[in-house]
């Protein structure tokens, strides 16, 4: 009877670069967008750049917006989009935030440093 034993991934060894290239050049369909003809070599770039299904977040991300939906449906998303306007604030807000966390870390560094200064005195 043979069994058999499952590989993992450190057993398996890459393609050559030439059939890399030539895999590469075959024509694939998006799985979102059912786009054909791609090159599967440039899908990736398709997903993340071009293809109007892919789930993409809101610019103003940085700033909280918690919206993700369809590449095509973004530009509608920012004519409501409640936190792009509101950026110059939120972005002033979140940095002052960031300094007051910073500076906070540093009080509470120098806390430590002077209890363990006066534990040092103490007899």
């Amino acid at each position: 009877m043979c069994l058999k034993k499952p590989i993992s991934i450190n057993e398996l060894t890459q393609a050559s670069r030439p059939l890399r290239n030539m895999l590469d050049q075959i024509r694939v369909q998006c799985t979102l967008c059912a786009q054909t003809g791609l090159q599967r070599g440039s899908f990736v770039d398709h997903v993340n750049k071009i293809c109007p299904k892919s789930v993409v977040s809101c610019q103003a991300a940085d700033i909280k917006c918690p919206w993700k939906g369809p590449r095509d449906e973004l530009q509608s998303h920012l004519l409501t989009c409640v936190f792009e306007p509101l950026r110059p604030v939120l972005s002033s807000l979140i940095a002052q935030n960031r300094q007051l966390i910073d500076q906070v870390q540093k009080h509470d560094n120098e806390i430590k440093k002077l209890i363990q200064q006066m534990h040092q005195l103490q007899p």
